[in-house]
């Protein structure tokens, strides 16, 4: 099964079960404070993964290695 298909099933089963949560389909007694969590949970997913993404990049760029070699061939095919 390639990946896309994984994270879709994924996706499909985890807004099926949000879905249910938010339509009290569930035999759960949510207080109010629980049905506002559940109401924002994709909100907080999409700023976490936001956050967690900005932060991967940072960390790539600043840990970035320089190599004279791969930019000194580089100009020289330029030249050409």
């Amino acid at each position: 099964m390639i990946k896309a298909v994984e994270w879709a099933i994924g996706g499909v089963v985890a807004v099926a079960i949000w879905s249910g949560m938010l339509l009290n389909l569930s035999s759960l007694d949510l207080d109010a404070f629980e049905k506002h969590l559940v109401l924002y949970v994709p909100l907080y997913a999409v700023i976490s993964f936001g956050l967690i993404s900005l932060g991967i990049i940072c960390y790539r760029v600043a840990t970035f290695r320089d190599c004279p070699e791969a930019a000194e061939e580089l100009q020289h095919v330029g030249t050409l």
